[in-house]
């Protein structure tokens, strides 16, 4: 069975004891120090963490904020742009509406004067071709009196109406 010696029982408690006191008064200290500098090192890291957090969502608002202006500011600026844009199509609008109208008038000058031109090239051919029939014609059967006062006759009908047909004069 088991016995118990009471002085290795005495021997055992004087040495559990003195193990214990000699690790309260050399180790207990600096474990006890050790356990209260890691607890407020962690509480610390932990306020940390939270101002942290505070400080991200703070930066996150304010992310939100100026993504929010930027958003407004663009589009604002593709408004203008787009402004812009119907303001300068309508100027190039007015400005090529008004190069056209240009040259339409410039067309039409250039039209009338060739109207003039081929109208003075008519008469002055149509007064030669006249006057080359006439002669023909009278050449055969009027003396030349006659046939002076019919080409008269037809030059004056010719330049009093510009735009007449020629034709000679009935003989």
């Amino acid at each position: 069975m088991v016995s118990i010696e009471p002085v290795l029982l005495l021997v055992q408690l004087l040495t559990f004891g003195a193990a214990v006191f000699l690790l309260w008064k050399f180790f207990w200290k600096p474990l006890k120090g050790f356990m209260k500098n890691r607890a407020d090192r962690i509480e610390n890291d932990i306020r940390s963490a939270g101002e942290l957090k505070s400080e991200a969502e703070n930066l996150k608002q304010k992310w939100d904020e100026q993504m929010g202006e930027a958003e407004v500011k663009a589009q604002a600026i593709i408004q203008q742009g787009v402004e812009q844009g119907g303001f300068r199509r309508d100027e190039i609008v007015r400005d090529a509406e008004a190069e056209a109208k240009r040259l339409l008038d410039d067309a039409n000058v250039r039209i009338a004067e060739e109207k003039r031109k081929t109208a003075r090239e008519l008469r002055t051919e149509t007064v030669a071709l006249a006057m080359l029939i006439a002669e023909r014609a009278l050449k055969q059967s009027v003396d030349p009196g006659v046939q002076e006062r019919l080409v008269k006759e037809f030059a004056e009908k010719l330049s009093a109406s510009p735009n007449a047909k020629a034709q000679p004069p009935n003989a």
